[in-house]
């Protein structure tokens, strides 16, 4: 009885946890993919109970109860995609490929599925056009559409899929011209992550636009090969430097190839057959990666064989058939080692052919057929296929093979079934090459679209296909059979495949779909010289029994029996799995050797990825060692024994062969394999292959026959050469010039070069006793420097003191480091003014709304710079160049000096120029200077050096000099630092006191001096670590040096030191001076992690939450032009809401106050989550994501570039005075690009008043709407200190008001009706390009634009009612501040970074939501 209720209990709670599991999936996906169902046929069994999530439906993936992957390639499915494809809206992953039954039209409800990655619809009869809502898929990056029956044009909406990196529309039926963006349109030029244009094999038509390619593109495929494309090759092709294949063969091109072509080095294919092409044969001299060339059947004007003939030591494949080609046939081209087939059929080719004495290894088929060659001279080493047939040479050698059409005798890969002997298998079935059984294998076709070679019958390279596709796959090795390899019609390379299960007659489901889908997503990456590829599966005959029954009511009483006997046996069960356990880990070794390498599965995992190696059999090294005999054994050693074999093809081999004890894990025998096939070097044997099966770990090398490597390379070969070379009478380069590196050897007068040469010799003999050891390499190097003229070794961290003389001051080769002359302008790195300190270009913000450089992110690194300064100059302005204007002003300061000449008037005028930081002298000299004249003596004071100094500071570094006055620390080393000095002067003086014999004393104190500071200082770093008598020892240094004074010394050394000493400090103050403003910039620029922090959870929340589902804010107020509408731009979540509270809180009415936040689409989702939970009175605030805007603008593509207002340091001479040290600098802030599309974002609004981010309201702003602005457009405070005379190199030659005052965003009243009227977003535009073509950079116009659009369109508002500088200006009053309405925190020291000036970021924390819990958890409180 108990054990009935025992069962009972066992079949109720088995009933309950069905249920619960059932109710798993999201109602909403449940339902989608149950309406898909009922619309497909073949689906899945396990579809047919259950429920999608909770039951594992096969090919569903699901998280947190939402589908987000729908994975059924090969299936066999029926029927169509309907539109309830949509309703699964968290699908990241779809994958039907190779389901030809799936017909019908694209469902638009593509479009919906916002969060879709990857869309693979390929191998599949699709009809109809492709939807363009598919444009809508903003997360999309790969895109399969290939092998369906789509027609119609390319959307041009696609061009919208920015992430996109694999577009392949292949083998359709596509027309129309290939679309790029226009003023109303997007088009593919926009895809700039794009790899892969893959557009072949539809009906493409129209010219190839010069605007789908430029050089910000990424592409390395493009196929467009089998189309109707007419017109000439756009230039802009060449721009694409990272391109490695083109096809655009089988079109109507016209016209000459362009000649940058020759300048894609990357390029390994390159295919312009059968088109209309004209002029010359293309340049190919500097395309040395090229593989496969093939210029066939175009109209070129008829030459001899090109030179590029003579420079593609790569090539594996020339065809010119039906060519232009005359004249003599290079023989080098016979020559390469990779050359396999020469195609030339159909050209005039005359006289001789000498194919040559060094014919290529790899050289199978020669066919010039119909040419004009009279005789030939070939060389017994060629027995492969050479067709001259139709040539004048037949006429006399008719009976020779050469002379007719030859099939060639090798024959077309496939998989070797010899070991299997004559197994016939059922219809269906087909035999095993692993296991030789049969089976049911998964099978398809592979289509190399674009590989590197011709030849199908290398039994190497599809081996190396077979080993990738069963080690990448996870497949059992020997599992893989490759068929038929042939190049069809369009020149694809077409293998038939059959990958068989490891065990059984079939592959379940899971396993289809797993190989399907890395077949079709690419997953799968075959060896580079395949090239592109796509893959075409057939429908798997899967078992019958797979398709599932449904379960009866009978048959329940038999399960619960059947249940309880499990029980039972469980624990039988249990005890046999322990003593199988062993056993099955040892056969999955054996059957599956690479199991414990590969990890889930993934390409990244633990399969070896190997170069020119491939994977043996036990039995197959065992069969060519003749059972590992002792007649084939060459060597052994402590890692086992070699063997010499002969493998079937004839090649006979070395096997390493290892013996217990000696044996390495898998990893670790996997690694040395990986890294022994990329080894290639003509002085090394390659390796072949490798086993690892049976227990076996074996190595197979190519075969020395002449001895071993030490015996054929011998390690004294290059110091041989050197010995032979040198020639002591030679005292300047030891009769080594020929081989010496160009650097040292133009260098001048190489003093020491012999010494340096002698005792590199001893470094390499060959004794070791005979070598010196690394202290007497040191030693003996310190000593040439010493004694070979080097006496400006100062540095206190040498390794020896030189006590010694000196014998001259002659030039050393390697003591001369080159300096920057200050007075030379290309000293410094320097292109104009200056962007937010240190920002090149323009500013955009990140999340922390900091201004950073919107330009180009990489930094190339030199050999002769350091890191740090890479970046500074990074960092560096890249405002139009000043050289001309700069060289006249800086000529003109140098002039002066500290001498002014005083004109009868007393005044001099001069026009003020901006000053770039990088491009001034270095401070002026304090002291009495005459001019020529002998005129008035200026002598400035201390406290004025000072002054002068900070000025140029701030002019190089720019805000850093103000925040480090401000947070100077004392220095902790002050005490070291003395003891530096005054070891520096006692090393200066030393030389010249040990000269004199009467001075023994005095010289063996200042030695001793010396040595004692040398030690101290090699233990102290800080005045803390400094012994406690460090002042008794300071004063006795004191004593010594005074006393050196005292006798005469030799001026010129002494002099010498201490200026070498002097230009050392020098150059260490002015490194740690710019390491230290560069840690500056990285902290302004860095976002805080605080902030970081509230964004990723804010983002994390919005997707967790029903926010999509709520109901927005009305509307309405959006659009009300009797409203006050306030335009904030922002990716910073804090600073928009201290903006929106700050002016909320000081409004008479905020139910009149509506807020637009427009921001990317990094932070879209964050501030909008951050706006609907914090409420800020009745104010109505909108969040909109600028990127995704649907503008009517024509150009509004290049003005989203840039969303925050950008921020401009400049610094410029005054108007009052020439002088650098009257210097001025200031911040000046003005609108982006993306301002001037307001009109267009707010069509429905006369006027809006334009906040920036970093701004806090102290006051009602309400009476700015009430402002009558006589038709201005622009309402704004004005920055009066900068005329826009002061600027004329910033402005170009454009016509202006010199005295025009500069205006500042941060609050500006917008009139956009009259905006409109006066089209001043055109304007902008174009002002925009004529200025960017002279500086280079869209984002450096802003500054020069802007200033130019609204001038005499500014309505001066009252300097009250904003105040600039809190962001970098210590100086302000604070009663100023208190009475301004609108604080502006421009500058680099914004208030919510740890850089924020202190006493001014109180204004600003007073308007932060403290509540908040996310704050509180992201520690931005403290």
């Amino acid at each position: 009885m108990a054990a009935a209720f025992q069962l009972l209990f066992f079949l109720v709670f088995f009933s309950a946890g069905f249920h619960l599991i059932f109710s798993f999936t999201d109602p909403r996906d449940a339902a989608a993919l149950q309406s898909l169902k009922d619309a497909w046929k073949n689906a899945p069994p396990s579809w047919e109970t259950g429920d999608p999530c909770g039951t594992h439906w096969e090919g569903v993936t699901c998280k947190d109860s939402r589908i987000t992957a729908l994975g059924l390639s090969t299936m066999g499915l029926k029927g169509k995609l309907t539109g309830d494809i949509g309703g699964l809206t968290e699908l990241m992953s779809l994958d039907l490929s190779f389901n030809p039954d799936l017909s019908g039209p694209l469902t638009p409800r593509l479009g919906d599925l916002q969060n879709l990655n990857i869309l693979i619809l390929a191998g599949c009869s699709f009809t109809g056009s492709i939807p363009p809502e598919l444009g809508n898929l903003a997360e999309l990056s790969f895109l399969a559409l290939n092998s369906n029956n789509l027609t119609g044009n390319i959307p041009p909406s696609l061009g919208k899929l920015s992430n996109v990196y694999w577009l392949d529309l292949a083998d359709n039926q596509l027309t129309g011209p290939i679309p790029v963006s226009t003023f109303f349109a997007p088009g593919l030029d926009l895809l700039l992550k794009a790899k892969h244009f893959h557009f072949n094999k539809n009906q493409l038509s129209g010219p190839i636009p010069s605007k789908l390619f430029s050089y910000e593109m990424v592409l390395i495929h493009v196929l467009f090969d089998g189309n109707q494309l007419n017109g000439t090759i756009p230039d802009s092709l060449g721009e694409v430097q990272t391109l490695e294949v083109l096809r655009l063969d089988r079109n109507a091109l016209t016209g000459k190839v362009p000649s940058n072509l020759n300048n894609l080095t990357n390029v390994v294919e390159l295919n312009l057959a059968h088109n209309q092409l004209t002029g010359p044969l293309p340049n190919l001299t500097g395309m040395t990666s090229l593989n496969y060339v093939d210029l066939s059947s175009n109209a070129f004007v008829t030459s001899e064989a090109p030179a590029w003939f003579s420079t593609l030591p790569l090539l594996t494949t020339l065809v010119i058939e039906h060519g232009p080609l005359q004249g003599p046939l290079p023989s080098v081209i016979f020559s390469y080692q990779q050359i396999e087939q020469v195609l030339l059929k159909n050209n005039a080719f005359s006289g001789q052919l000498d194919m040559g004495e060094s014919l290529g290894p790899k050289l199978q088929l020669v066919d010039l057929q119909n040419n004009d060659i009279s005789s030939v001279t070939l060389t017994a080493q060629y027995t492969s296929t050479l067709i001259l047939e139709g040539n004048p040479v037949c006429s006399a050698l008719s009976n020779t093979n050469y002379c007719h059409l030859q099939r060639s005798t090798a024959k077309a890969y496939s998989t070797s079934l010899a070991k299997c002997g004559n197994t016939q298998c059922p219809n269906g079935q087909k035999l095993s090459p692993q296991r030789c059984e049969c089976a049911y294998p998964y099978e398809g076709t592979f289509y190399f679209r674009a590989p590197y070679f011709k030849d199908s019958t290398d039994v190497k390279r599809f081996q190396s296909l077979e080993m990738s596709l069963w080690v990448k796959l996870d497949l059992t090795p020997g599992s893989v059979f490759l068929q038929d390899p042939v190049f069809n019609a369009d020149d694809y390379l077409q293998v038939q495949l059959a990958l068989f299960p490891p065990s059984g007659k079939y592959f379940n489901r899971t396993e289809i779909m797993r190989i399907g889908f890395d077949l079709s997503n690419q997953t799968y990456k075959p060896p580079k010289d395949f090239g592109p590829y796509f893959f075409i599966g057939s429908p798997y005959p899967f078992p019958g029994g797979d398709k599932g029954t449904s379960i009866s009511s009978s048959a329940v009483a038999g399960i619960g029996i059947g249940c309880a006997l499990l029980v039972l046996g469980l624990v039988g069960v249990g005890i046999y799995a322990i003593r199988q356990k062993k056993r099955a880990e040892k056969a999955l070794g054996l059957s599956r050797p690479f199991a414990s390498w590969v990890s889930s599965g993934k390409d990244s995992g633990g399969a070896p990825q190997l170069k020119g190696a491939r994977w043996f059999s036990y039995d197959e090294l065992k069969k060519c060692t003749n059972n590992f005999s002792e007649s084939n054994e060459i060597g052994s050693g402590g890692y086992g024994k070699v063997y010499r074999g002969m493998l079937s093809e004839g090649q006979v081999v070395a096997i390493k062969r290892a013996q217990q004890g000696s044996m390495q894990g898998g990893l670790e025998f996997k690694t040395e394999i990986e890294l022994l096939s990329r080894l290639h070097h003509k002085n090394l044997v390659g390796l072949v292959g490798f086993c690892f099966e049976q227990g076996e770990q074996m190595l197979v090398y190519e075969f020395m026959a002449n001895g071993t490597l030490r015996e054929s390379l011998s390690g004294k070969y290059i110091v041989r050469e050197v010995r032979m070379a040198m020639d002591k009478n030679d005292e300047q380069h030891y009769g080594l010039r020929e081989i010496m590196d160009r650097a040292i050897r133009n260098s001048g007068n190489l003093v020491g070069f012999g010494r340096f040469i002698e005792l590199a010799m001893q470094c390499v003999e060959e004794s070791a006793a005979e070598r010196p050891t690394m202290s007497e390499v040191v030693k003996a190097i310190e000593t040439i420097l010493q004694n070979d003229g080097n006496t400006n070794s100062t540095s206190a961290s040498s390794s020896a003191t030189d006590f010694g003389t000196s014998r001259g001051v002659t030039r050393h080769p390697y003591n001369d480091v080159p300096k920057k002359d200050v007075n030379d302008l290309n000293a410094f790195d320097y292109s104009g003014g200056y962007v937010s300190d240190w920002s090149s270009s323009s500013s955009d913000s990140d999340s922390n709304g900091a201004r950073v450089d919107h330009g180009t992110h990489l930094i190339h690194h030199k050999s002769d710079q350091s890191n740090i300064q890479e970046i500074i100059d990074h960092f560096a302005p890249t405002l139009p160049s000043l050289e001309g204007a700069l060289r006249n002003h800086i000529n003109e300061v140098r002039n002066v000096s500290s001498t002014t000449s005083v004109k009868n008037d007393g005044q001099q005028q001069q026009k003020g120029t901006p000053m770039p930081p990088h491009s001034l002298p270095r401070p002026l000299s304090v002291g009495n200077h005459n001019d020529k004249a002998g005129t008035t003596k200026v002598t400035k004071s201390t406290k004025n050096v000072g002054e002068d100094n900070e000025k140029l500071c701030e002019l190089r570094f720019g805000s850093y000099c103000k925040w480090r006055k401000e947070h100077r620390e004392d220095m902790k080393d002050s005490v070291v630092k003395k003891l530096k000095d005054r070891l520096f002067v006692a090393r200066a003086y030393f030389p010249s006191i040990a000269k004199l014999p009467a001075q023994n004393k005095l010289s063996q104190e200042l030695k001793q001096n010396i040595q004692e500071f040398e030690r101290i200082l090699s233990e102290s770093t800080t005045d803390a670590d400094l012994p406690s008598q460090i002042e008794m020892k300071l004063q006795k240094m004191e004593v010594a040096i005074a006393k050196a004074k005292k006798f005469p010394v030799e001026c010129h050394n002494v002099d010498k030191k201490l200026r070498q000493i002097l230009d050392m400090t020098e150059d260490e103050a002015n490194f740690h001076m710019r390491q230290s403003a560069f840690l500056y910039q990285l902290a302004v620029q860095t976002m805080p992690k605080g902030l970081h922090c509230l964004s990723m959870k804010l983002t994390v929340e919005y997707f967790n939450s029903s926010l999509y589902d709520r109901a927005p804010l009305p509307s309405e107020k959006f659009l009300d032009p009797n409203l006050h509408h306030y335009v904030i731009f922002s990716n910073n979540i804090l600073a928009s809401s201290v903006v929106i509270n700050s002016t909320v809180t000081h409004a008479r009415d905020s139910g009149n106050l509506v807020f637009h936040v427009l921001t990317d689409k990094q932070n879209y989702f964050a501030i909008k989550l951050w706006f609907f939970r914090n409420a800020y009175r009745e104010a109505a605030i909108q969040v909109l994501n600028i990127e995704h805007l649907d503008l009517n603008y024509h150009d509004k593509a290049s003005l989203l570039s840039m969303s925050l207002p950008v921020e401009f340091h400049v610094s410029f001479l005054g108007v009052d005075s020439p002088s650098a040290t009257h210097l001025k600098t200031e911040y000046i802030s003005v609108f982006s690009h993306a301002h001037y599309l307001l009109p267009y974002i707010f069509q429905n609004l006369k006027k809006v008043v334009v906040l920036d981010d970093d701004v806090v309201v102290q006051q009602d702003l309400s009476n700015l709407w009430n402002l009558n602005m006589g038709g201005k457009v622009n309402g704004a405070v004005q920055l009066c200190s900068v005329q826009l005379g002061q600027l004329t190199s910033y402005l170009g030659e454009n016509s202006f008001d010199k005295n025009s005052c500069v205006w500042m965003s941060g609050l500006n009243v917008i009139d956009l009706a009259r905006w409109r009227e006066l089209d001043l977003t055109e304007t902008y535009r174009k002002l925009g390009q004529q200025v960017s073509k002279m500086t280079q950079s869209i984002e450096a116009s802003a500054l020069s634009a802007s200033l130019l659009t609204f001038q005499d369109q500014i309505y001066a508002l009252d300097n009250m009612w904003a105040l600039s500088g809190m962001g970098h200006d210590y100086a302000l009053d604070v009663q100023v501040i208190k009475n301004a309405a609108v604080l502006h925190y421009n500058g680099m020291m914004k208030p919510w970074l740890e850089l924020g000036i202190p006493k001014y970021r109180r204004y600003w924390r007073s308007f932060l939501n403290r509540d908040d819990h996310f704050l509180r958890e992201c520690n931005v409180n403290q």
